[in-house]
């Protein structure tokens, strides 16, 4: 989440900076519209290219998986092991638990974290969309009101 809130920024600053150059400095209203689609290209962009949650996914199974297979060697110390090379040395049931309820952990507060993330990149996915959808009609509005004023 602490990526997606500089992102979120720009994308908003973009989508409304897009009607404030419209409306100051080129007093075309057809600028307007321009922000929006940069600040939810930026969003988006953002969103698109940084979603791992597929090999995150699989290396936390991986790590349940050898996690499980090492306490069930600890559990039943009479019974022949297979042969194969041991990454790391064996450890106690106690730290297992440990370690489980660690990534556990960890795996909640990334959810919590991509949901939160999620939703200020949706928001300024809408704004930079409304702005872009309506941009113009926005920009010639505040170039009247600066006329006007």
């Amino acid at each position: 989440m602490r990526k997606a809130i500089p992102v979120f920024l720009v994308s908003i600053f973009c989508s409304i900076g897009g009607l404030v150059y419209a409306a100051c400095i080129s007093q075309h209203a057809e600028d307007g519209p321009r922000g929006g689609a940069l600040g939810a290209a930026v969003a988006l962009a953002f969103m698109v290219l940084t979603r791992s949650y597929g090999i995150r996914l699989y290396d936390t199974a991986a790590e349940l998986i050898r996690l499980r297979g090492a306490a069930q060697t600890q559990a039943q110390p009479g019974q022949a092991q297979p042969v194969a090379p041991v990454a790391q040395p064996p450890v106690n049931l106690v730290e297992l638990s440990q370690r489980v309820d660690r990534l556990a952990d960890a795996i909640k507060t990334d959810a919590e974290e991509q949901k939160t993330a999620s939703q200020l990149l949706a928001l300024a996915t809408f704004v930079g969309t409304i702005i872009t959808g309506f941009g113009d009609k926005l920009a010639a509005g505040l170039i009247q009101l600066r006329h006007v004023g």
